[in-house]
């Protein structure tokens, strides 16, 4: 019966290089074919993962080690230049895993006949990413009667990273958005919970900040890949399986598809850790509108085309004024804004301190009653009295309604020709006008485990969201952030004897260790890869083993 060491080619992987020169061509490093327009000496190179940036180092020397040849390829290059590698055990096997830039080159000259290049910097994307400017602002609509427009697509979360990647107006001049510079947006590698974000903005900040704070509204991750492929997933996932087995048995005899068996060397670490573990954490989004006073009945209304109206209330509820709303219409067409004033109460009269006050354009009032909402986001206390006014405007045929009840009682409200104090005629009965009061309160929601106090680790956090401004997408956001903090992480590194079909970081493999010390066999995400080739005089530049970081999330 064969054992999983049948399944791997046993030969060295090679790296390809390509350097683009000045003019756009490229110098070619490739083993596979025997093209060598220079020759690499050292190559390290880390891709990117999980947010954060790729980088490589090439240590080279010209195609036939002489000092004019070496000269001639610095010529040739530059700081800025792009740089691809790819890793395979074949040339038709091959696999692009980086695209970077040249960020610094440094010249050593060992002796007056010889010099090598080192070349280094970061992966293309998130060095583009990291250096270009944001300045623009998404805020979801509202209804009439001023709650969240919850059709409004243009504030999906899908919607805001197509808009940050293709649409160049979100750039600071409006000029050139990420694909341009020739990142690749793809709606299939943006995978992400529907959420409408009310309000997410970004002030002449970077393009990788304003990115991170959108992944970690559903706790996901992002990257640009070796094609320049913008990538977002869910680092916790593990539902994409590659197939691949990495084991420490190379006697093991489990029937496995032939190039995906790869084999742990020895001096691996296994990490346990309750670090991000929570039993309990707390949901705290923006503010909430919440209903306190309110008149709604519409029997009759009042022209505005010569008195002042006021209506008078007193908060029931110790928190900040967010809105007040008034009914009104318009009778004929007049010309003037309608003004809308909330005042201090002062001796019973609406004549104390203006707190806020407001114009309505003719174009924004209807024939029939509509609800204007404006927005105060004041503190007004609940042992003092205020008062909703509206000024004359207007003529007999060219003014405003203000809607109101008849008859009633336990509502003040007033009326003036002037406005002024001891101007005002007060009464319950006949000023019952139609408006709304509205506090705010923060969204809050919970996500818990139901744990006893007796049980262990018993840790709790607060996650703020205070973009987030309505319950229902708080309780996504939370449920996500809980799906990963109520676990415990898991972070296996090692050496592993490559697999014919090269491990990318974000794939999901399954690791066996049985012979060795720790014993599991789980699924795990692959975060970081490190590949390093070296030749010298002894040794060639192919390896047989490079570095990952795995990880796994499992209930504790």
């Amino acid at each position: 019966m064969p054992s999983v060491l049948d399944y791997i080619t046993k030969q060295p992987l090679l790296p390809v290089v390509t350097i683009t020169k000045n003019d756009s061509t490229t110098y070619t490093f490739n083993h596979f074919t025997s093209v060598f327009d220079f020759r690499v000496r050292r190559l390290q190179c880390t891709p990117p993962f999980d947010q954060v940036g790729g980088k490589f180092e090439i240590i080279f020397t010209s195609g036939d080690g002489t000092n004019s040849s070496t000269n001639t390829i610095l010529n040739n290059i530059n700081e800025g230049n792009e740089i691809n590698i790819w890793i395979g055990k074949s040339n038709a096997s091959k696999i692009k895993i980086f695209n970077g830039v040249i960020e610094r080159t440094e010249i050593n000259e060992p002796n007056k006949n010889y010099m090598d290049i080192k070349i280094s910097g970061p992966d293309w994307g998130s060095d583009l990413l990291r250096s270009k400017i944001m300045n623009r602002s998404w805020i979801q609509t509202k209804n009439n009667d001023g709650t969240l427009n919850n059709t409004d697509n243009n504030v999906l979360l899908s919607q805001i990273f197509s808009d940050i990647i293709t649409d160049n107006t979100t750039h600071a001049t409006a000029e050139f958005a990420p694909d341009d510079h020739g990142m690749v947006y793809s709606s299939a590698n943006v995978v992400v919970p529907q959420i409408r974000v009310p309000q997410f903005e970004a002030n002449y900040e970077k393009f990788a900040d304003k990115l991170k704070e959108l992944v970690d509204i559903f706790g996901g991750t992002y990257y640009v890949d070796a094609d320049k492929n913008f990538i977002v997933r869910d680092p916790t996932s593990t539902a994409a399986d590659s197939g691949i087995l990495l084991i420490d048995d190379y006697t093991d005899t489990t029937t496995w598809s032939s190039g995906k068996v790869g084999l742990i060397a020895p001096n691996s670490t296994y990490i346990r850790t309750l670090e991000n573990h929570y039993r309990r954490i707390f949901g705290l989004g923006g503010q909430l509108r919440e209903k306190d006073k309110t008149q709604q009945t519409d029997n009759t209304s009042n022209t505005l085309q010569t008195n002042w109206y006021a209506v008078k209330f007193r908060p029931t509820n110790n928190k900040d004024t967010m809105q007040i709303a008034v009914g009104v219409s318009k009778l004929g067409s007049p010309t003037n804004n309608l003004v809308v004033q909330l005042k201090e109460d002062l001796s019973s009269e609406p004549v104390g301190s203006t707190i806020r006050q407001w114009a309505i354009p003719p174009a924004e009032v209807a024939s029939t009653i509509v609800w204007k909402y404006l927005d105060v986001n004041e503190e007004i206390r609940t042992d003092r009295d205020y008062w909703i006014v509206i000024p004359s405007v207007g003529n007999a045929s060219n003014t405003y309604r203000w809607h109101r009840a008849t008859g009633g009682s336990s509502l003040t409200g007033g009326t003036s020709t002037t406005g002024l104090a001891s101007s005002w005629t007060v009464d319950t009965s006949n000023y019952r006008f139609a408006f709304e009061h509205y506090v705010s309160v923060p969204v809050l929601t919970i996500r818990s485990d139901f744990s006893t106090a007796s049980q262990k680790h018993f840790h709790e956090e607060v996650v703020k969201r205070p973009d987030i401004t309505d319950m229902q997408t708080l309780h996504i956001v939370l449920r996500d952030e809980f799906d990963k903090l109520n676990k415990k992480k898991e972070i296996f590194n090692g050496m592993i004897f490559a697999p014919d079909t090269l491990l990318q970081t974000g794939q999901t493999v399954k690791i066996k260790k049985s012979t060795s010390g720790y014993t599991f066999d789980a699924s795990f995400v692959l975060s970081e890869i490190e590949y390093i080739f070296e030749s010298t005089e002894e040794q060639g530049t192919g390896t047989l083993y490079y570095n990952i970081e795995a990880t796994r999330y499992t209930t504790y």
